[in-house]
């Protein structure tokens, strides 16, 4: 699934502004799909380390009080992953179906 370019996230984003994501019924997916399938590849990881810089340009990812050291107009060191996780990942995939996201990027 390669995606030619990354789109702008708006402070209230959903899967559908992601190129190649999907939406559906998570919980389905999840008992559907056999687990050897949930997946994601090497230009997955790369289109999304461009979406987390993206929020964290755009201010969707912004640091907490437990995390003193994030500096958000520091790139070289961005967020911990629990913070791409709670700010980023988990808002996305809730609105998505409640499905991981190698299953949003990849249903098959």
């Amino acid at each position: 699934n390669t995606h030619d370019s990354v789109v702008p996230l708006p402070m209230a984003f959903s899967c559908m502004d992601i190129p190649g994501a999907v939406e559906g019924d998570g919980p389905a997916l999840h008992a559907e799909v056999p687990q050897d399938r949930w997946c994601v590849n090497y230009m997955d990881l790369k289109e999304f380390g461009k979406l987390v810089l993206q929020a964290l340009r755009q201010g969707v990812i912004r640091p907490t009080e437990h995390d003193v050291t994030f500096d958000p107009d520091n790139v070289d060191i961005g967020p911990g992953m629990s913070i791409v996780s709670e700010q980023f990942i988990k808002p996305v995939t809730r609105k998505a179906g409640r499905m991981s996201w190698a299953l949003m990027m990849h249903p098959e």
